[in-house]
């Protein structure tokens, strides 16, 4: 009888001919070969959309007993796990790429059709520190410091020669972060070394940028 679950279907058909005494008859036979199909596993931890900083993340989720679970990245097949006792399973070291990482899973069992994919799971890795250029500009006894980043960057900060921070504001028309320094008087004739960083919104910060 019918158990609701999915099931793949293949018919097997067989051509029979009988010959009669004023023409030929011919017959086919079929036969149906149900195939079960496991259940749709669930991704339950990661949260999708989040944003991580590292190369390899755990994937958690529950399905069918019994099965096993494929966990595929952006298509490409990475770690198999078995299911375990209360259908719950687990992968760990499972491999991002710099940027969008769509993750999603498909659940196996011997004589079982593969299940449909798991809902897609979505994880952004930002695996690549992000830079910036910076130029100082002296303007009299000022120093103009300007910043500019391909990345989304949040906060941009100058460390001055007297251990003070310059925190630098960003500018929408010229599209850079722009900070002023009125130099001290004690400052005026000597090298000075200006370092800046940048943080962007996932806490990555860029190589020190040093202007003599």
């Amino acid at each position: 009888g019918f158990d609701g679950k999915p099931h793949s279907i293949g018919i097997d058909y067989a051509l029979l001919t009988q010959q009669t005494p004023l023409n030929n008859v011919n017959y086919i036979s079929f036969s149906y070969l149900g195939v079960s199909q496991v259940e749709k596993p669930d991704i339950v931890n990661p949260l999708s959309g989040r944003s991580v900083r590292v190369p390899t993340i755990t994937i958690e989720g529950t399905a069918e007993k019994d099965s096993e679970v494929a966990v595929y990245v952006n298509g490409i097949p990475q770690k198999v796990s078995k299911v375990e006792r209360g259908g719950v399973w687990r992968v760990e070291g499972i491999y991002l790429s710099q940027g969008k990482n769509e993750i999603t899973a498909y659940a196996q069992r011997m004589d079982f059709a593969d299940s449909e994919p798991a809902d897609p799971l979505t994880i952004f890795a930002q695996l690549i520190p992000p830079s910036l250029v910076t130029t100082v500009e002296k303007q009299g006894n000022e120093f103009v410091i300007k910043v500019s980043s391909e990345d989304d960057l949040r906060q941009v900060a100058t460390r001055l020669p007297n251990d003070q921070t310059l925190a630098l504001a960003y500018d929408q028309q010229q599209k850079l972060w722009v900070g002023r320094w009125q130099v001290p008087f004690e400052y005026l004739d000597k090298q000075l070394t200006l370092q800046t960083r940048g943080v962007d919104a996932q806490g990555n910060k860029t190589e020190i940028s040093s202007e003599k």
